[in-house]
């Protein structure tokens, strides 16, 4: 459970998170030795390097989709430093695909006297397994929920992105567009109709045109992305880089602003831990607006305290 855990949530991090995470791994497992390089990336998705004095070996961490692009722009940086590399090692929570591992064949053949690898989260999990409870919580930033009672972590269970505010935008325009349409035949037919027959038939006609409209655009309705919210939080100042919000007080939705202009929808849920319930517990927002967790099988007895980083425990 420990290492799916784990690996679950350095799966889960993006941009400036996962870098920060396994820039405090790599202090953990190098101590002084490890020293991180200044970033290459304003965004957090560019990258960040880091040498380790003693091993010689040259890290570039990075959670791009595109990771033979950037393996080859991080072993170029990594050779215009002035300092004896052995080993350059790629840290990445993306899949390597089949031209990944040509980009570096190439480099190893290129590089005969440099030893070449990728370091995945996958395995990052693993070696932590290993160590003290105290180092995995500092390089995670937070408790881990299977050392308390009473605990349960809010998983991501489906993501949607990474996707741009205008990509959201686009998506969305069916749904806004029935909206809009159905608020305009409604407000015509309650001024200007002068019978309740009138009234009827315009009614069965938003109805009709309604249900016509979203089974030809069903495909498309299915990729809301909720663009008005996302602008709302833009313009309050309440959604910057590396934050995650929730998108209602009723709903178990969050979206994450990964960079400047991209964003993940996540939902999250848990196992409810009450005995006997087999429940899901969804994440809400109390009148205070603090994060709570409600149990799908009882919301009033069912409830969780959870903080910022989506843990919950058992009021």
């Amino acid at each position: 459970m420990e290492k799916d855990f784990i690996s679950i949530l350095l799966a889960g991090h993006e941009g400036f998170n996962f870098q920060d995470v396994c820039e405090r791994y790599l202090i953990v497992k190098h101590g002084k030795d490890f020293v991180p390089v200044t970033p290459n990336g304003s965004e957090g998705d560019g990258g960040r390097d880091g040498y380790c004095f003693r091993t010689g070996e040259y890290f570039a961490i990075s959670s791009n989709e595109k990771v033979s692009a950037k393996i080859k722009a991080d072993f170029a940086s990594c050779m215009s430093y002035d300092h004896p590399v052995s080993t350059f090692t790629f840290i990445t929570n993306r899949g390597v695909r089949p031209k990944d591992c040509d980009v570096l064949d190439e480099l190893r053949r290129n590089n005969p006297g440099i030893a070449v690898h990728v370091l995945r989260h996958s395995e990052i999990a693993v070696e932590m397994t290993g160590m003290s409870t105290e180092q995995i919580e500092y390089i995670l930033g937070q408790p881990l929920p299977f050392q308390r009672n009473k605990m349960v972590y809010l998983k991501i269970r489906k993501k949607i992105g990474p996707f741009t505010l205008l990509e959201s935008i686009k998506d969305s325009m069916h749904g806004y567009i029935i909206v809009v349409a159905s608020c305009l035949i409604l407000g015509f037919s309650l001024f200007y109709s002068t019978t309740d027959l009138v009234r009827t038939i315009f009614f069965t006609v938003i109805f009709g045109l309604t249900f016509l409209y979203m089974y030809c655009n069903r495909e498309s309705l299915k990729k809301y992305k909720f663009s008005h919210k996302i602008l709302y939080y833009l313009i309050t100042g309440k959604l910057h880089v590396g934050d995650e919000v929730l998108l209602t007080s009723t709903s178990h939705i969050t979206i994450y602003r990964n960079a400047m202009w991209s964003f993940i929808i996540h939902e999250r849920a848990a196992e409810c831990t009450r005995p006997g319930c087999k429940g899901h517990v969804l994440l809400h927002k109390s009148e205070t607006g603090t994060f709570i967790g409600r149990c799908n099988k009882d919301r009033v007895n069912h409830l969780y305290n959870v903080d910022n980083n989506f843990y919950g425990e058992m009021k």
